[in-house]
């Protein structure tokens, strides 16, 4: 029975799925539990504003009450002859009679009084100075009025305008202080005014035999504007009070009910919820991306490491078949020089291959270790002054033995006028080394042309050395990953590798603070510029 594996899903999914189950959660419960906090709070500012409108209501109505009763203490001792627009009196310091204007007649009445007025038995309605409101006045005269020892109960009264100027008699038909009085008290009553009801105070006079009613009207519709509201708009109205924001006023003789509008303090608590919900939509919504930020960071990680652990799985199997394939050729040509086989004129040429083979190691081997040192931040370099031909040609002798053993040639192109230059003179020979023998590698097979061309010039006071071949270049797909470690083995071409060569030649040429690019030659084939500094 053969081994069987069981494969679980990719590491980079399962940390997907796993951080977004571990941001969504979190941020879907504090989601949940704010907006219910919020709701709470707003049920609770809601419930504040309410039950501040009903104690701003009491209070209002208690502090009315005090004022009505106030009011009703100073209009009962007010002069009863200021009722009517004129009247006789006597002077201070003379006992003539004069006429004298009521001091209701010009001026402003009381903030907390509309209108004053009175009623004779005629049903005849005046009153201190022309008002037209006079014309919808109703007076409730059908309750008790207690006017010294006599009581007068009668129903309502039927009522007219009596023109002021009819008021304006002789002097002999004016009310003055002569005449023999009796005034009653003030008593509250429901009546109406301009087609709305009205609260009054009303009392009963007998002057000189003749029953009048005096009484004013209270102003009930903006108790603002001469008492304390409390910030609401407050309102005297008809009735008993409601269920909310009113309460019922403690006058006797009446029922009125003071009610506050709550709508100010309610556009406060929307207000107020508004920059809540907005304080807790940005605090949530800057976690959430935080939250975000933070889980797509592991996951960047985790596919980081992911495809850490792809490259090194790759590297060690290419690593394991460039190793192999020469020490195999090592093994094979050494057990034949120890044991005698083979044609003993070919000893040369098995001793030969031997060392091709040890070469060929000793680049991977040379790879690998300038990668580690460039992944450390440990590489160092030896810059000295060289000659530019001298160095290449020396490169030239030793690829070109390497290149026609696979079957191709090495051009080198050098002009006389490169000079000196500084350089690492092992690394500009490993970065020659890997770029000919990836040259000479991917056109094996692939090419009829297989001439690699090395050649060098001067480019802005820069050394500008190319590797040219006339192989099948490389894909535009594989281009933006060309100098990449770990990615060369695996191109279109299938060519055994470990994809460290051009790695290696981009960390080494910027490392002398030059570059390395790749340019499609016209026509096939593939061409590799090494920049390197003047200085």
């Amino acid at each position: 029975m053969g081994r069987r594996f069981l494969k679980g899903p990719p590491a980079t999914a399962t940390a997907i799925i796993l951080t977004a189950v571990a941001v969504m959660i979190p941020c879907g419960v504090w989601y949940f539990l704010g907006a219910r906090q919020l709701d709470h709070v707003s049920h609770q500012l809601e419930t504040g504003a309410r039950r501040e409108a009903q104690t701003t209501a009491d209070q209002v109505a208690a502090k009315m009450a005090l004022q009505l009763e106030d009011l009703r203490r100073v209009e009962s001792e007010r002069n009863h002859l200021h009722y009517f627009p004129q009247y006789m009196t006597r002077g201070k310091h003379c006992d003539h009679l004069r006429v004298q204007n009521s001091p209701l007649a010009k001026g402003d009445y009381p903030k907390a009084v509309k209108v004053y007025f009175q009623v004779d038995m005629n049903g005849n309605i005046t009153a201190p100075r022309p008002d037209a409101r006079l014309a919808t006045l109703d007076v409730p005269v059908g309750g008790r009025f207690d006017v010294g020892a006599n009581a007068t109960s009668s129903g309502n009264l039927p009522t007219s305008i009596a023109p002021w100027a009819m008021m304006s008699q002789s002097e002999a038909g004016l009310p003055g202080t002569d005449d023999q009085t009796e005034v009653g008290a003030f008593a509250w009553h429901t009546g109406r005014l301009e087609g709305r009801p009205a609260l009054m105070a009303i009392r009963a006079l007998v002057l000189s035999g003749h029953r009048y009613f005096q009484g004013f009207v209270v102003e009930n519709t903006n108790l603002g504007s001469w008492m304390f509201d409390g910030g609401f708009h407050a309102q005297l109205s008809l009735g008993p009070a409601g269920t909310h924001a009113t309460t019922d006023l403690p006058v006797t003789g009446v029922t009125w009910h003071v009610g506050v509008d709550p709508n100010v303090a309610m556009a406060r608590v929307h207000t107020q919820e508004s920059a809540l919900r907005s304080q807790f939509g940005y605090s949530y919504l800057g976690g959430f991306l935080f939250a975000l930020m933070t889980g797509g960071g592991v996951v960047a990680l985790v596919i980081r490491s992911s495809n850490f652990a792809r490259e090194r799985s790759r590297f060690a199997a290419a690593a394991a078949h460039e190793l192999r394939t020469p020490l195999a050729g090592i093994r094979l040509h050494g057990e034949m020089l120890a044991s005698g086989l083979g044609n003993p004129g070919s000893v040369q040429k098995y001793a030969q291959r031997i060392t091709d083979e040890a070469e060929r190691l000793g680049r991977v081997v040379v790879n690998v270790l300038n990668h580690s040192k460039s992944e450390q931040r440990n590489l160092t370099l030896d810059l000295r002054q060289f000659d530019v031909c001298e160095v290449l040609e020396e490169v030239s002798a030793t690829l070109s033995p390497l290149v026609s053993e696979g079957g191709g040639e090495l051009v080198t192109e050098l002009s006389p006028s490169l000079g000196q230059a500084f350089f690492d003179r092992d690394a500009l020979m490993q970065i020659l080394n890997n770029l000919v023998d990836n040259a000479e590698k991917y056109s094996r097979g692939a090419a009829t042309d297989r001439r690699i061309h090395l050649s060098a010039a001067r480019v802005d006071g820069a050394l500008a050395i190319s590797v040219r071949d006339h192989g099948p270049g490389i894909p535009q797909s594989f281009r933006p990953r060309l100098f990449k470690a770990f990615v060369g083995a695996d191109t279109a071409t299938k060519t055994a590798g470990l994809g460290l060569g051009l790695s290696v030649v981009a960390m080494l040429a910027r490392a002398h603070g030059g570059d390395v690019r790749y340019e499609a030659t016209p026509g096939g084939g593939t061409t590799f510029v090494v920049t390197l500094p003047q200085g």
